[in-house]
This record gives C-alpha cells, structure tokens and sequence, in this order.
C-alpha cells in the first residue's frame, strides 16, 4: 500500500448536447465526469460545468423554466442528488413582441469533499425537467471538468 498524496488533478469530462425538449419523463444527462481520488489524501473534487443556454420566445407568455440537478454516483449503482438548480426566464412580457433570440451563460460549480475511502466516481449533470411555453431552447458550447485536491479533515460533508 502506498501513502495518499496531495497533488491535484485535472479531469475532463463528457457532454451531450441538448436540442429544445418539451416534455422529459426521467432525468436527462447533459454532461459527465468520471474521477478516481483514491490516491488522494481526504480529497475536495471541485466541479465545473459551463454552457450557452439559447432560447427564442415565439408568442405571449413565454415561460422557460428548467430544473437542473447534480448527482453523484458511486459504485456505479448508488445515486446521490448533491445540488439543484432552478433556471428561469426572467421576466414575461405581455405585450406582442417579434421573436427573440437570448444566448446566456450558465455556470455551475460544486464542491463536493470526500473521505480517504472513496473509489471511481461519476458526477452527472442532469435536467429533471422542463417546462415552455411559447419558447423552444438549446444547450451549446458545454464543457464539464473537475478537479480533484487535498482537504481538510475538518470540512463538513464527508462522504464514502
């Protein structure tokens, strides 16, 4: 057996492009990330996942709301909700307006700090669900990564 290290590593992950859904009956993987910190000395993985969320309202009322969520799988069986996210289109207009086309950014950060005792990991970006109205969306130009680090042992949250 050898001794735990400190020194942080890079892993890039996987993504699957989004076209406009209307409707989803389970969640959807948008991007994934496996990592192993088991040489790793009470390892922190910082997760990073970032996109352009394009939309376009076509009519009154256009709502977009997307929940989105972070889980984490370990032992490739045992599935773990860590973080979710509520995105919203700000604000309604109810007046006509002419089609429009809105790209903005959307970030979202993690950091999840884990015992000496954790094995392979799979982080998984998901959306649970969707809801529009009059407005029809894309994911483009994602990209997904962690970074594994040394903690503190006295970091809350411990998990395996």
């Amino acid at each position: 057996m050898h001794d735990k290290t400190c020194h942080p590593f890079l892993v890039c992950g996987k993504v699957f492009p989004i076209n406009s859904l209307v409707k989803i009956d389970k969640p959807i993987t948008i991007a994934k990330v496996t990592v192993n910190p088991q040489n790793s000395k009470m390892p922190c993985v910082l997760l990073n996942s970032s996109q352009n969320l394009s939309f376009q309202t076509t009519g009154f009322n256009a709502t977009l709301i997307i929940e989105l969520r972070l889980v984490r799988i370990a032992n490739q069986t045992k599935e773990t909700i860590l973080e979710e996210w509520t995105y919203q289109l700000a604000e309604n207009i109810p007046t006509p307006v002419p089609n429009t086309r809105t790209i903005e950014p959307l970030v979202l950060n993690f950091c999840d700090c884990l015992s000496d005792n954790c094995g392979k990991l799979t982080y998984e970006y998901q959306i649970s669900s969707v809801t529009t109205i009059n407005t029809t969306f894309d994911l483009s130009r994602q990209e997904v990564s962690a970074i594994v680090s040394c903690g503190s042992s006295e970091l809350p949250g411990r998990f395996c």
